[in-house]
């Protein structure tokens, strides 16, 4: 089971993040159990990633491992062992931004309609447009 989530981790974030972080994600995400985010949050966690390896060349101390990464009631989740509160501190930023995206188009910081207890946030244009196409 690990080694799904770490695969499906990098098959993921490898469309944001260069081939030299594919060791870095391989050895962080290598007691992760699930990798299961909202497709369109991928960009947001992998800067997530850059910014833990920049932590982590920066202080030798430190040794992060994401343990589960999913989302719960249309929030993003990101668990990890041996976090600071330099970690814990970029993950809610991280738990903001994806807050602020568009389920549907991803559009950023527009205002948003909950389309139900466990879906993440639409825009108003994208549930306008459902509401329309259920019409049809």
């Amino acid at each position: 089971m690990y080694n799904d989530a770490k695969s499906m981790a990098w098959q993921r974030l490898s469309r944001y993040l260069d081939d030299s972080y594919e060791e870095f994600v391989y050895d962080k995400f290598e007691i992760c159990f699930q990798y299961a985010p909202v497709d369109n949050w991928n960009t947001v966690i992998a800067d997530l990633v850059v910014i833990m390896k920049k932590r982590e060349r920066w202080n030798t101390n430190v040794n992060y491992k994401v343990r589960q990464v999913k989302s719960k009631f249309g929030r993003l989740c990101f668990y990890v062992d041996n976090s600071d509160d330099f970690l814990a501190g970029a993950i809610r930023m991280a738990e903001e931004q994806c807050n602020k995206l568009c389920f549907t188009c991803d559009s950023y910081d527009k205002q948003k309609i909950q389309t139900g207890s466990f879906l993440p946030k639409k825009c108003t244009a994208c549930y306008d447009k459902a509401k329309q196409d259920e019409k049809i």
